[in-house]
């Protein structure tokens, strides 16, 4: 199975809108294409993909994954917030055959609790060793940060939970994007 990073984010964003995906754009407001389709954010339609209680125990998981006592990307963690995310490590196929080198990647949404952004980080053939959590987890750590911090994303009072509660939380209203 094969998907490119706009694919891989719009699953990750969908898990971060309870189950809901949004069609991803890259044009905000809309634009008319050359064939008269219109595209962009106005025009984003939104399905139920995933069940609401699938959603939420998937950003569960997805929270574990940085956790610095058991999780594989603890380098992907954004400090002062809970960040839910996902690692990826694929071996490249080169004209059609499998060849030495990978692509990591690694992404996630932040705040995990009222998620408002989505980050997904991918790199193709790096040149040292690791996976998705090693290797793009620091840039995923350093760009979510930065847009949480430009944006005035307010962190919790106190600590957020190293790891999820066993207990429920709602789904956040707010869609991330």
């Amino acid at each position: 199975m094969s998907v490119n990073a706009v694919q891989m984010a719009a699953a990750v964003n969908t898990i971060a809108n309870g189950g809901v995906r949004i069609s991803p754009s890259i044009i905000k407001g809309s634009a008319t294409t050359e064939d008269g389709t219109v595209v962009g954010t106005d025009v984003a339609t939104e399905s139920r993909v995933v069940s609401e209680k699938a959603a939420k125990q998937t950003a569960k998981m997805m929270e574990r994954v940085v956790d610095p006592d058991a999780g594989v990307a603890p380098r992907a963690r954004v400090p002062g917030y809970l960040v839910a995310g996902k690692t990826g490590t694929a071996q490249r196929v080169v004209d059609g055959v499998y060849g030495d080198s990978t692509t990591v990647s690694f992404g996630g949404f932040a705040p995990a609790d009222d998620p408002r952004f989505t980050v997904y980080v991918v790199l193709h053939a790096p040149k040292v060793d690791g996976g998705g959590g090693s290797i793009a987890g620091p840039a995923f750590s350093k760009i979510m940060g930065y847009a949480l911090s430009r944006y005035g994303v307010p962190r919790p009072a106190g600590s957020p939970r190293a790891f999820p509660s066993s207990g429920d939380r709602a789904i956040p209203s707010a869609r991330a994007g």
